[in-house]
């Protein structure tokens, strides 16, 4: 199964992590790759907020995570 564990990275790589997908998603924005902006964001910010729970990310998820990483819009 594929997934993204974050329990064994630390505080400041979780937040690395982060700030990649928040570039990538204002990089999406801009290039007009999505319909419904605030509804992406908002997807975001959930994924992030397990990212510094530390939470093993499986699943759709984990789909979601790829895609946003290859700059592609998941909405």
């Amino acid at each position: 199964m594929k997934k993204a564990d974050y329990s064994i990275a630390s505080e400041e790589e979780r937040e690395d992590v982060i700030l990649i997908l928040q570039k990538n998603v204002n990089q999406i924005i801009e290039e007009k790759k999505v319909k419904d902006s605030a509804k992406l964001r908002a997807e975001v910010d959930r994924l992030s907020g397990r990212i510094r729970q530390g939470d093993v990310i499986t699943g759709q998820d984990f789909e979601k995570l790829v895609g946003l990483f290859q700059k592609k819009s998941i909405i």
